[in-house]
């Protein structure tokens, strides 16, 4: 177990090199800008149901304390074995500690947008670590998916004139998505609407 600066013990690091920014100062930029967003409204306005914010030590909920609410980045060269492979990012994981995600808890869910279309979304679309290794098939596990793609089917009935817009609070913490859809433009991230985003629920049902 490695700790490196403000992040979280861990056991498993990431080194990324994008082939359009050798620097990767785009990706790292944006989730300091994003860390901004979620943290504008103090400890009040973090972007999680009171369920989460409960139990507080200290005013600050432990799981919260250690919240990145992104992947982080350091900038790095890279050396293997005598040769330079040049600028990398080394990153921390995409997982619960991230988002103050509850493993026990049965409504809690994390995962990794892997190809998704908006306009048939579909369970697969997504690699999930919490819960993990869940098989989607069982019956046990229907009303779990239920919840999870409600708020995606909503979207696409929505874009196809087929649901209200009163009626998106019911499935998406309304700022949340507001501040990243601000963020994708402003960096360019488009991708991270089809790939490589992220997306969570807690109690509430509500899409992070």
């Amino acid at each position: 177990n490695i700790k490196f600066g403000d992040w979280y013990v861990d056991d498993e690091y990431n080194i990324k090199a994008y082939p359009k920014d050798s620097t990767y100062c785009r990706d790292m930029l944006a989730v300091d800008i994003w860390r901004s967003f979620v943290h504008a409204d103090g400890y009040d306005g973090l972007p999680v149901p009171a369920s989460v914010k409960a139990g507080t030590v200290g005013g600050m909920n432990s799981a919260l304390a250690t919240a990145r609410w992104g992947c982080d980045g350091w900038l790095g060269w890279l050396t293997l074995n005598g040769v330079d492979f040049g600028f990398v990012s080394w990153n921390n994981r995409f997982n619960k500690r991230l988002y103050a995600i509850d493993d026990t808890n049965p409504k809690h869910c994390l995962a990794k947008i892997m190809s998704l279309d908006w306009t048939n979304p579909d369970i697969s679309a997504f690699d999930f670590k919490v819960p993990k290794s869940i098989d989607w098939t069982q019956p046990a596990n229907a009303d779990l998916k239920t919840a999870w793609m409600a708020p995606l089917n909503y979207l696409r009935d929505l874009a196809a004139g087929n649901a209200e817009w009163a009626d998106i609070g019911k499935y998406w913490d309304v700022r949340t998505l507001r501040d990243y859809l601000i963020l994708t433009e402003l960096s360019l991230n488009n991708d991270g609407l089809v790939k490589n985003g992220g997306l969570r629920m807690y109690d509430d049902g509500i899409m992070y």
